[in-house]
């Protein structure tokens, strides 16, 4: 009751209080507005001097039908004077050069005052909910303000480690449901959090619940469809459960039934997804690309306000729109997706031979989405200013969602299909990385746009999307090798391997037993 007392007291005086602004802010607002208004002024100036240019260049063209040697009137000063035509001539030659060089200086000096100008929106700009947060907790320091983002993804690093290996053991649904309720009980515990470091608390307990469908997924779809086309695309759409609500309790993946000791559990299991990191190629080059690819997400959460509040003057709100593009590239993806698959199954009962290469399952489309991804950050970069509408820069928006998601379902589903029961390591192998950049790297968005501008730190960002780019071709090239060599691969074949000679032995047994001829009487006794 007290919390509530003291929430109700803070709102209460954040209302009384809604004009307050720091010192520091009220500085920068002040010099903001002298700097609007010497540009407003220069403009003024500048159309002006190029009316003036106009009309000077519109007498040049009218004198040249005058006779050489017609003497022309000429202002100078307050008096007219009559004045060989060539004399004119070069004095206003001489005016439009002054005029032109006038033009050069003063859009000189509107380039700086606008750069000025847009360092500091950058200072002055906020991103989406920590427009109120800061003054709800009374903090105002830039880089604590980042920080629900980047413990929410701290969280995102640890609950795989656990969350991954334990499902493998202990099945996906006691995981998926209690990680879910903690997640939701956290969330509510946000909204009542009483100061700034317990709020921050509450959303690394956030981070880490919510990290478990992530962590789980791959082996979850791993158990459920054999056939890696179907997995493929239930991984695309992220639509299915781990199992249907049918009373039956044999539904388990052959890794649940597997009993570990405490010791087995922290030196194997959980140390699963830290040895697929450092022992696994497959595993560690995507996580490098899909990490990078998540962490520009992520940071764009702090980048798209600079540029669209900053740069086009929109408010919250309607900033938050730019990321619609985002979406509409994600579906744009999902249909490609689901388009090559049906392209693949066609081939393959076609017989054509580069349709049976495990690489072409899924890779091609981790090819065609990192160039789709570099694309779009170069463009948003070169295309986020004044002098260019807003819808051009946000349009980017649709090649990098395509590019972003066509990456994620390549190279996720592509570990899902290589080490299948122990995809959900993998998984939260790749999921403890992309969290690690992604927590990191917000952390720099504001400092690298101020100091670099929006293009060039975006390029930034593109120079380091491009070096990725040759990873899914370099798996396509060389996974049959790296797959041969890795010890998961190898023990999950020699698993499998196992499994079929059993089953046989099994289906012998079985067939042996029916052949058996049944006693009569046995026979007539009632079931």
């Amino acid at each position: 009751m007290a919390t509530l007392q003291r929430r109700m007291d803070d709102e209460a005086s954040i209302g009384e209080s809604e004009l307050e602004v720091r010192r520091e802010d009220q500085d920068k607002i002040n010099k903001f507005s002298r700097l609007h208004n010497r540009e407003q002024a220069l403009e003024e100036s500048l159309k002006v001097k190029a009316k003036d240019k106009e009309d000077l260049e519109e007498v040049s063209n009218e004198l040249e039908l005058a006779d050489e040697d017609e003497n022309i009137p000429y202002k100078i000063g307050d008096t007219f004077m009559s004045l060989p035509l060539p004399e004119v001539q070069e004095l206003l030659s001489d005016s439009t050069k002054k005029i032109e060089k006038e033009v050069i200086e003063v859009e000189g000096d509107l380039s700086t005052i606008r750069e000025e100008m847009d360092e500091l929106k950058v200072q002055l700009y906020a991103s989406g909910a920590i427009n109120f947060l800061g003054p709800f907790f009374h903090v105002t320091n830039e880089q604590q303000l980042v920080l629900p983002i980047s413990l929410f993804l701290v969280g995102y690093v640890l609950g795989p480690l656990f969350f991954g290996p334990l499902s493998e053991s202990y099945g996906r649904r006691i995981i998926m449901l209690s990680t879910f309720v903690v997640f939701t009980i956290f969330t509510m515990a946000c909204a009542l959090a009483p100061n700034w470091p317990t709020f921050l608390v509450f959303r690394l307990i956030c981070g880490i619940n919510a990290s478990s469908p992530i962590a789980v997924v791959g082996g979850l779809y791993a158990d459920i469809f054999g056939n890696p086309v179907t997995r493929g695309r239930a991984m695309a759409c992220f639509m299915v459960r781990l199992r249907k609500e049918t009373g039956d309790p044999n539904i388990f993946a052959a890794i649940e039934l597997e009993k570990k000791g405490a010791k087995q559990m922290i030196t194997v299991t959980l140390m699963r997804p830290l040895n697929m990191i450092a022992f696994e190629a497959i595993v560690l080059f995507s996580c490098l690309y899909t990490s990078l690819a998540y962490a520009i997400f992520y940071l764009f959460f702090e980048a798209y306000p600079i540029i669209f509040q900053g740069t086009y003057h929109m408010n919250a709100g309607v900033s938050g729109l730019a990321f619609l593009p985002i979406m509409v590239g994600l579906m744009f993806a999902l249909g490609i997706f689901l388009y090559y698959d049906c392209v693949l199954q066609k081939a393959r009962k076609a017989n054509k031979p580069w349709a049976s290469i495990e690489e072409y399952r899924r890779l091609p489309l981790a090819c065609l989405g990192g160039p789709l991804y570099v694309i779009s950050l170069f463009w948003l970069g070169w295309s986020a200013r004044a002098s260019v509408h807003w819808i051009v820069p946000m349009l980017a928006g649709v090649p990098f969602g395509a590019g972003f998601m066509l990456i994620f379902m390549a190279l996720l589903n592509y570990i899902t299909d290589a080490y299948e029961i122990y995809a959900a390591s993998g998984m939260a192998a790749t999921s403890i990385a992309r969290s690690i950049f992604g927590a990191v790297l917000p952390l720099a968005a504001a400092p690298m746009y101020r100091s670099l501008g929006v293009s060039w730190a975006s390029s930034l960002l593109g120079f380091l999307s491009l070096a990725m780019t040759v990873i899914p071709f370099a798996f396509i090239k060389y996974g049959d090798r790296i797959r041969a060599n890795s010890r998961f691969c190898n023990e999950l074949k020699a698993l499998k391997e196992k499994n079929a000679r059993q089953k046989e032995r099994d289906e012998k047994e079985k067939a042996r037993i029916e052949s058996v001829p049944r006693d009569p009487e046995e026979a007539m006794q009632p079931i």
